[in-house]
């Protein structure tokens, strides 16, 4: 699929995302964008931000509702190799999001 993927899914409780990919060797970072609305420029609201920094070695959520970002998120492992083949789940909960990486869970 090319990226940026702009399309629709629906979400609801029980709902799972599977993602598979391979950040390249001059790659800092990957964004998966869970968001309402398909602008990427100005983006929409965002219920689930999920940003893997290879610079910081850290996975960094957030979520955005209108014009502001909530608290980032950093706590947990960090899974991802620049140039290694990820896998990442995300199952959608009634109040939250679970997120498999790699064999690491991540908690949200």
């Amino acid at each position: 699929m090319p990226t940026p993927y702009v399309g629709s899914i629906s979400l609801q409780d029980g709902t799972k995302i599977s993602i598979l990919g391979v950040p390249e060797y001059h790659q800092t970072q990957f964004v998966i964008a869970l968001q309402s609305g398909s602008n990427i420029n100005q983006r929409n609201e965002i219920p689930f931000w999920f940003n893997p920094r290879f610079n910081e070695n850290q996975v960094v959520r957030n979520t955005k509702t209108g014009n502001s970002w909530g608290p980032e998120e950093r706590h947990g492992g960090f899974p991802f190799q620049q140039g290694q083949t990820f896998d990442v789940q995300i199952f959608v909960r009634y109040d939250t999001y679970e997120v498999f990486a790699s064999v690491i869970c991540i908690m949200i």
